[in-house]
């Protein structure tokens, strides 16, 4: 009895150690896939933003820098927000000015093994525009630099954006070239479609001129011939002199301008100004520099604000 009791014992020994042979034999299951498997990319301001998502879909992890609703020419990142764009694969800023802080980082980012891009690099800018009359303390103007860097604000620049964008997540990640190109494809005819409502809203209108509260609309008038008069000049905090509001005055009664553009997410308190001087009315027009809260809520897009600065400027020049 004691020895068939000791074959059963070391029986049972026998079939436990090869079920643990062939455990560690057998092939190990997948682990899930997590956000490790994506492009890590980080973008300056909103526009940018849009564009990754456009073009990375579900295939990029996305970190929006500024803040929605801040205003983008001031914003200053915490330290820790620089620390954070050393861990992504991809950093996206504007340049030109709009982000300078982005600039003072470039050199730095790219030691670290970040591509970088400054999405201005792939554009021809326009100058940006001095009122006569101003001082000679140009300290704000040299921070913003001698061009304007609200490129996004036309439609045709933003499929070359997309483009661009499109090239860097293909060359990070070229297994996934072909979604990125669907992507792109789908996302540029929107912007195809965005031109054509644009051209077709503003083709026959009253007015040919606008006046808005900063100097951000150069790329959306010239690539629909619209003038564009600006209160301040490419930072919206420049405030400007009594002469350059009394030739505002001047203009805007001349050419029986009745609205005059502001800013939600800066002081209105200019174009208000104007605006009694001449008895006309203020409407809203968005630089989407960043988003507003209330955008946000809505899940209101790019294109959705942009539809909206077509509706308020078909308003303003009587179209």
């Amino acid at each position: 009895m004691q020895t068939s009791h000791k074959r059963i014992v070391i029986l049972i020994g026998v079939i436990i150690t090869l079920i643990a042979v062939l455990a560690a034999c057998s092939p190990t299951t997948t682990p899930p896939q997590t956000d490790d498997t994506k492009i890590s990319i980080a973008a300056t301001i909103y526009p940018l933003s849009y564009i990754a998502e456009e073009i990375g879909g579900d295939l990029i992890t996305l970190n929006s820098i500024i803040p929605q609703g801040s205003e983008a020419h001031a914003f200053e990142p915490t330290a820790r927000t620089v620390a954070s764009l050393n861990q992504v694969d991809l950093f996206l800023y504007n340049g030109a000015g709009i982000d300078t802080w982005a600039e003072r980082l470039h050199p730095s980012l790219e030691a670290q093994g970040v591509h970088v891009i400054r999405m201005t690099d792939n554009v021809t800018l326009l100058n940006a525009e001095e009122h006569e009359e101003e001082d000679d303390d140009h300290g704000d103007e040299e921070e913003h630099g001698e061009f304007d860097p609200h490129i996004w604000l036309d439609p045709l620049v933003m499929q070359s954006q997309g483009r661009v964008v499109r090239d860097a997540f293909v060359k990070l990640n070229p297994e996934n070239a072909a979604q990125y190109d669907a992507n792109l494809t789908a996302y540029l005819q929107k912007m195809d479609s965005l031109n054509a409502e644009f051209r077709a809203g503003l083709n026959e209108c009253e007015l040919d001129t606008i006046v808005v509260s900063h100097n951000a609309y150069q790329y959306l008038g010239n690539r629909y011939g619209i003038d564009v008069e600006a209160i301040s000049g490419i930072s919206p905090e420049e405030e400007p002199s009594p002469r350059h509001l009394a030739e505002l005055v001047q203009l805007s009664e001349e050419k029986g301008i009745k609205h005059i553009f502001f800013e939600e997410q800066t002081s209105p308190k200019f174009s208000e100004t104007l605006a009694r001087e001449i008895g006309a009315e203020t409407l809203v027009l968005y630089p989407i520099e960043t988003r507003t809260e209330e955008q946000v809520a809505a899940d209101d897009d790019y294109i959705k604000i942009m539809q909206k600065n077509l509706e308020n400027m078909r308003l303003a020049l009587r179209c």
